[in-house]
């Protein structure tokens, strides 16, 4: 890596988290690295993004003014994936199964120590990160723990978590730790609207509970954004009816994803949208109408909220618990769904 003095601009184009930006930024322009990162905080808050602004910056080989450039050899090649010095660890797939493996495993962890160990192909870091490091076992732990306790010159690791508590102490007390905090509504909303969101920037931002990757997600695909509506509307279809027409809407969105059973992710997606319509009517209730993110339902909102007291608001989400519990049980889907349609 070249010398890179504090004069130096950092082009990292993100939404908040100023206060962790400034630290990782300070630190490569006097090359105070640390030799283990974790970023840690709920999902779609821009860790993977800050984590990957940090390692291009750490590559980039322009002596221009600006990191990353994008344009040097380095640069590209951590833009397409091919850095030859850069290494992503994640869950492997289960083919048996069908599906990611629940654990990272101690020979994954060995394979990367021993990456790490060989020297760089491009003379300068070599780094490897877990962007979900809450999927390490007691065992990967054990084994990763050598890795920090034994750190090779010139290598840094980074870790990525929801949260700090599925972590051992020892690992944790390891790594230089930055703790990622919701965004500001505002602050999402004036950035989504120099990203050309305009007139959508409020309702976007408002739907991102201070997530900036879900607004910029909903922005750039808006098919995402009609599926999330579509799963309001499903909520609304289910609501006060008989337990005939609710299986029917059941099997009318089962239909829709085109499969016999409902993904986990799909479902999800599923109750995690019905979770923020309760949300909104528990807010109107407590007067708090201002707090309320879905603005493309006010209408139907002012509608329902005679039919949602606080104790049966309560009583909903405890329904969508339970669903959840069943799918980390795993609990066929379908059958998930149908016990939550019928004792809504």
């Amino acid at each position: 890596m070249k010398d890179q003095s504090p004069a130096k601009n950092f082009f990292w184009d993100i939404c908040g988290h100023e206060k962790n930006l400034d630290f990782l930024q300070l630190s490569l322009s006097r090359q105070q690295l640390s030799h283990a990162y974790l970023f840690v905080g709920p999902g779609h808050l821009g860790k993977r993004l800050v984590a990957d602004k940090f390692v291009a910056s750490l590559f980039c080989q322009s002596a221009g003014p600006s990191l990353p450039c994008g344009q040097c050899q380095p640069c590209q090649q951590f833009t397409k994936g091919l850095h030859p010095d850069f290494l992503v660890l994640e869950r492997e797939l289960d083919e048996s199964a069908d599906k990611l493996k629940k654990n990272i495993s101690v020979e994954q962890i060995r394979a990367m120590k021993n990456r790490l160990q060989q020297g760089t192909l491009l003379d300068g870091f070599k780094v490897a990160l877990i962007p979900e490091a809450q999927h390490i076992n007691q065992n990967s732990a054990n084994a990763l723990l050598k890795v920090l306790e034994e750190p090779t010159v010139k290598t840094i690791l980074i870790l990525i978590a929801d949260d700090l508590q599925v972590l051992p102490p020892t690992l944790i007390s390891r790594c230089q730790v930055l703790k990622f905090l919701p965004v500001a509504s505002q602050k999402i909303q004036d950035y989504l609207t120099l990203k050309g969101a305009l007139q959508r920037a409020k309702v976007l931002a408002k739907l991102a509970h201070g997530r900036p990757g879900i607004a910029l997600s909903f922005f750039s695909d808006p098919g995402l954004l009609d599926e999330y509506l579509s799963n309001i509307n499903y909520f609304w279809q289910l609501w006060d009816q008989d337990i005939f027409v609710r299986l029917s809407v059941v099997d009318k969105l089962i239909a829709g994803h085109g499969d016999e059973a409902i993904s986990d992710d799909k479902l999800t997606d599923l109750l995690a949208a019905w979770q923020d319509i309760l949300r909104d009517l528990l807010l109107i209730n407590s007067g708090a109408d201002e707090l309320v993110a879905n603005l493309d339902f006010n209408s139907q909102l002012a509608k329902k909220q005679g039919d949602f007291s606080n104790q049966k608001i309560r009583l909903i989400v405890g329904q969508i618990q339970l669903a959840k519990m069943y799918l980390k049980q795993n609990v066929n889907p379908r059958l998930v769904l149908e016990n939550l349609t019928i004792n809504l």
